[in-house]
């Protein structure tokens, strides 16, 4: 079932678009308001998302803390998800035929406890662009990416290291 379609590549004309749009405040927030509450109600925040990265930050507040005076480790993860999950969308979104993504694993490793800003850190949009151009590839239509994501707190020290693994699937035409 390969589609033919052109390639999907680094900044391309549609990939800056949505990048625009993820990286209004106004507009990311109505779209975790309506899609995202969880996230909204946590104080996820997109920092920054660009070709190849994307900076998502959670702060550390009594909604989002544990007994042992750290933040959970489910927002950390929900976090961490997000810069991953939002780097795919800047490319998934709008392009025709359509592929729908699902997270299909995640690792996570701990290794000093959260208790400030912890700012998680994406920087794989290239493997991205290569599983989704795989996808359309694939007889099959389908691929997975294996993306990692780290999260440090405001003075640039490791917290946690997260990897995520995405599955992509080429919609079929209606």
């Amino acid at each position: 079932m390969a589609v033919m379609n052109p390639p999907v590549v680094l900044n391309d004309t549609l990939a800056i678009r949505n990048m625009g749009l993820m990286n209004s405040q106004i507009k990311m927030n109505l779209w975790m308001r309506l899609n995202l509450p969880l996230a909204q109600k946590a104080g996820l925040k997109i920092e920054n998302v660009d070709a190849v990265s994307c900076q998502v930050s959670v702060p550390y507040r009594h909604g989002n803390k544990n007994p042992f005076k750290s933040t959970y480790f489910a927002v950390l993860t929900m976090a961490a998800e997000m810069s991953t999950g939002t780097l795919c969308m800047v490319y998934l979104r709008e392009r025709q035929p359509s592929i729908s993504m699902l997270l299909v694993d995640v690792q996570g490793n701990f290794s000093k406890k959260a208790v400030g800003l912890t700012t998680f850190t994406c920087e794989e949009g290239e493997k991205v662009v290569a599983a989704l151009n795989e996808a359309y590839a694939a007889s099959d239509g389908c691929s997975t990416v294996e993306l990692n994501s780290i999260g440090r707190n405001e003075m640039g020290e490791e917290l946690c290291r997260f990897s995520f693994v995405w599955s992509f699937k080429v919609r079929s035409s209606k």
